[in-house]
């Protein structure tokens, strides 16, 4: 079977599940029936009324510093602190220590979980 998750600004909010005898699907038909599975579920969602509740975004309890944003960003964009530390010119310690402040301020466990967060809360985009 095929388990189609639907994701909101908040993490996931339902899933999609196909099942019955197996079948191997193409990558382009996991991707139409994806798409068909979050067209439907936010078209159900709409017809009840209930779309726009789940489409704001929650602000963050602590709001971010910019210097806190431009890492976060730059993290999103993959980049390491060695090479955060490089383009805003300042130690890869700094770059650790922002980090661990974002990290607590976003409640996240890792820097991926904190980059996570910080897309459903719509602080980066």
């Amino acid at each position: 079977g095929y388990i189609f998750p639907i994701h909101g600004r908040n993490g996931i909010l339902a899933s999609l599940s196909l099942a019955g005898k197996p079948i191997e699907l193409s990558p382009v038909e996991i991707a139409l029936l994806e798409a068909v599975a979050r067209k439907a579920f936010w078209r159900l969602l709409d017809l009840k009324g209930e779309a726009p509740a789940l489409e704001t975004v929650l602000p963050a309890d602590t709001p971010l510093t910019r210097r806190e944003m431009e890492i976060l960003h730059y993290l999103a964009e993959g980049m390491t602190s060695m090479e955060i530390s490089k383009v805003l010119k300042i130690s890869n310690h700094t770059v650790d220590w922002y980090m661990n402040g974002l990290q607590n301020k976003l409640k996240a466990k890792n820097r991926q979980q904190a980059v996570a967060i910080a897309f459903r809360h719509g602080l980066i985009s």
